[in-house]
C-alpha cells in the first residue's frame, strides 16, 4: 500500500532506480534527496542476480545523483541481526555513526495516568502538515528530518494512515502517525520539550481507546540512542528495547 501511493503521488526528492537482467528485473534502490543529505530507503537484488555486482551499481548510481543534487552525505539504517548487509555497507566505505532503538509496548498490559489538560484528536494529513510546522521539537528518529517532506505526501494517499494529535489547553503539543497493524510501528512521532511524558501518555491512551478497533496489541517506536530524555520517558513508561539498527554514513567528496 505504501508503495503504490508512493507511484502515486511521485514526491520531487524521491529516487526510485531498478537494476535490470535482460527483461526482469534483478534489484531496486529506493531513496531521498535532499540538498545537503540524502538517505537510502531499501536496497535489495533477488537471491537469483547476487553476486554480478548489482546492489553496488545501484548504490553509486544513488550516491552520484546525490551528489549532483548538492548532498554532501549519504545515510541509511541497517537492522543489528543484519550482518550481509552491514558487511555490504562497510566495504563501499559507510561508517557507523550512531545506533537506534526499538522500543516496543504492549498496550494491553499498560495503565497511563489521565491528564485532564492534555486532549487527543485525530485528524487529516492536511492538517498535520500544518501542525509539522508548528511543533517545537525534534522527532524521535533522525531520519524523519530527511524523509519527512516527501512522507507526507505519501501518507496523505494511504486511507488506513492514522495521525493522533495532543493539544494542552487548545495549544498543539506532539504527533504521532502510523499504520495500524496488530504490531504497529510508529511512522512518525515528536514530543515536546517540555511535559514530553505528559504528552506521550495522552497520545498512547488515546492510541489505547482505538486499539480495538483498529486491531493494535502492541506498538514499536524507533529512537535515536543519544535521545536520553526521550528514551527515559518512553522506559518509564514502560516501553522495553527490543532491537536494534546501525546508522550508517559516507560523505561525498
Amino acid at each position: 500500500m505504501w508503495f503504490q501511493a508512493l507511484l502515486e503521488s511521485k514526491p520531487k526528492n524521491i529516487v526510485l532506480l531498478v537494476a535490470a537482467v535482460g527483461s526482469k528485473v534483478a534489484g531496486f534502490l529506493l531513496g531521498y534527496l535532499n540538498k545537503k543529505e540524502s538517505y537510502v530507503e531499501a536496497l535489495a537484488v533477488h537471491p537469483q542476480y547476487r553476486g554480478l555486482g548489482l546492489g553496488s551499481s545501484l548504490l553509486r548510481a544513488f550516491e552520484n545523483k546525490a551528489k549532483k543534487a548538492g548532498a554532501e552525505k549519504v545515510e541509511l539504517s541497517v537492522k543489528s541481526g543484519n550482518t550481509s548487509a552491514l558487511g555490504f555497507y562497510l566495504k563501499q566505505k559507510y561508517s557507523i555513526k550512531g545506533v537506534v532503538l526499538l522500543l516496543s509496548l504492549d498496550l494491553s498490559k499498560v495503565k497511563f495516568s489521565q491528564n485532564t489538560e492534555f486532549k487527543v484528536k485525530l485528524i487529516d494529513s492536511s492538517k498535520a502538515s500544518k501542525l509539522r510546522a508548528r511543533i517545537k521539537a525534534k522527532p524521535s528518529v533522525w531520519w524523519s528530518l530527511i524523509t519527512e517532506e516527501a512522507d507526507s505526501q505519501i501518507y496523505s494517499r494511504i486511507k488506513n494512515e492514522k495521525i493522533l494529535a495532543v493539544y494542552k489547553k487548545r495549544r498543539f503539543k506532539g504527533l504521532m502517525e502510523f499504520e495500524p497493524d496488530t504490531i504497529t510501528v510508529i511512522d512518525y512521532l515528536a514530543l515536546p520539550y517540555q511535559c514530553p511524558k505528559e504528552a506521550l501518555s495522552a497520545l498512547l491512551e488515546g492510541l489505547k481507546i482505538c486499539s480495538h478497533k483498529w486491531r493494535i496489541k502492541s506498538i514499536v517506536i524507533p529512537v535515536d540512542s543519544t535521545k536520553e530524555a526521550f528514551i527515559s520517558t518512553l522506559i518509564n513508561v514502560g516501553f522495553k528495547v527490543t532491537g536494534v539498527e546501525y546508522r550508517l554514513i559516507k560523505r561525498l567528496k
